[in-house]
């Protein structure tokens, strides 16, 4: 009997990983809401919305635990994966990233992002270049303003960032859309 429930309570426990685990492709995405509309997440709209646009090569990551301390990834991970992705003891990760290029926004040459460790985290590689929309938002990791990290750089994994190199329509909309903000 006992070895029944066991096998029963590890089915339902994968049952329930496999119902919430999803890729940030599906994720919670705002713009989906009913009544928003259809183009929330087009380029001329993102890149309206993001305060920098930019191709950026990720140097470093450092991820930071549930109460917003720098930490080692410590595997096996819940998800199964080479990376947390969500349920594991992490806050997210920073992401320090050398400005390739700038369409938009504080000329800089060096910026960090933050990604939650949630189904909406954007896992950025090291050695990677990206073409990257970045937002700012509060963070705070318990919701108790305990372990609040304040304002953060962040991308939304729902929105148009890629990896480079990103698509040629795009990049051109991008290039448009940046040339008529620098005509303002």
């Amino acid at each position: 009997m006992r070895t029944f429930l066991s096998a029963a309570a590890l089915c339902v426990a994968a049952t329930f990983l496999a119902a919430v685990t999803v890729s940030p492709a599906g994720a919670y995405c705002f713009g989906w809401d009913p009544g928003y509309q259809r183009d929330y997440y087009g380029v001329p709209r993102e890149f309206a919305r993001s305060p920098s646009v930019i191709e950026a090569r990720v140097t470093a990551v450092q991820w930071i635990d549930d109460n917003g301390k720098p930490t080692v990834l410590k595997p096996p991970f819940l998800a199964g994966g080479h990376t947390p992705m969500g349920f594991d003891p992490y806050a997210g990760a920073y992401y320090e990233l050398d400005v390739l290029h700038q369409f938009k926004g504080h000329r800089r040459s060096h910026l960090r992002v933050f990604s939650e460790n949630t189904d909406a985290r954007t896992p950025l590689t090291v050695g990677r270049s990206y073409l990257l929309f970045v937002t700012r938002e509060h963070e705070d990791l318990r919701d108790d303003g305990a372990t609040d990290l304040g304002w953060q750089n962040v991308v939304d994994s729902c929105g148009n960032s890629t990896l480079l190199p990103a698509p040629p329509v795009e990049l051109r909309e991008i290039h448009r859309l940046s040339t008529a903000a620098d005509a303002k």
